[in-house]
């Protein structure tokens, strides 16, 4: 494998920021800022806009998987609202939008005091509807960012091996968003396939899908 050579050393320093508290989920804070470079120069003031999320800055996905009487891996998939998406392609002064759901894996916010791991089997539970206790949780990787140009955000993503005939109704998380998921059993090998098509789209579960066939296969 061959070598990353090592990054320029680039600072950050703050000049101002404006705090907005006006979201629900988010908050958007705009920076002034300049960068600073290893040989002493520094960049012209710039602005950026940081999201960040009210509860916390990193969330944790989980890929509950199982393997059948034909030795293939099975995972589970959940229909995500995700209302940006619905926004993105409204038509000009319309107040309706196009289906705004997608397939993703179950993930979550990493609350106050949690884990990531701890996170991961709260979501296992809220969506899916699967029991952690007893389980064996493995980790797919180091985290990665979701979108370095908005936030800094890191995602872990784990994987657990589960018994289908022990799934529950998911408990939810209370939220509107939630109300109306579907869950689907679906070879861990096709989702690879519905990637390559833009039949799932989500980042976050593509990445944890084929770092999930690596260690199958």
């Amino acid at each position: 494998m061959s070598n990353l050579d090592n990054l320029p050393k680039i600072d950050i320093e703050v000049s101002n920021v404006d705090e907005n508290n006006k979201g629900f989920f988010l908050k958007i804070d705009t920076y002034t800022l300049k960068a600073k470079y290893d040989n002493g120069a520094e960049s012209g003031a710039f602005g950026f806009d940081l999201i960040r999320r009210r509860k916390s800055q990193d969330a944790s996905a989980i890929i509950p998987y199982f393997v059948d009487e034909n030795g293939v891996t099975n995972v589970y998939l959940r229909s995500c609202l995700r209302p940006a998406i619905g926004l993105k392609s409204m038509p000009a002064g319309s107040r309706v939008s196009s289906s705004a759901n997608i397939w993703e894996i179950a993930a979550g916010v990493i609350e106050h005091g949690e884990t990531p791991l701890a996170t991961a089997k709260r979501e296992l539970r809220e969506e899916i509807g699967f029991d952690s206790k007893g389980l064996s949780f493995v980790q797919l990787g180091l985290p990665f960012y979701t979108s370095p140009g908005l936030s800094g955000e890191e995602l872990y993503v784990f994987a657990v091996e589960v018994d289908p005939s022990k799934r529950l109704e998911p408990s939810l998380d209370g939220g509107e968003m939630e109300k109306r998921g579907v869950i689907q059993t679906i070879f861990l090998e096709d989702t690879l396939n519905h990637i390559r098509y833009g039949e799932i789209k989500d980042a976050k579960s593509e990445i944890g899908l084929r770092r999930l066939q690596d260690i199958r296969s």
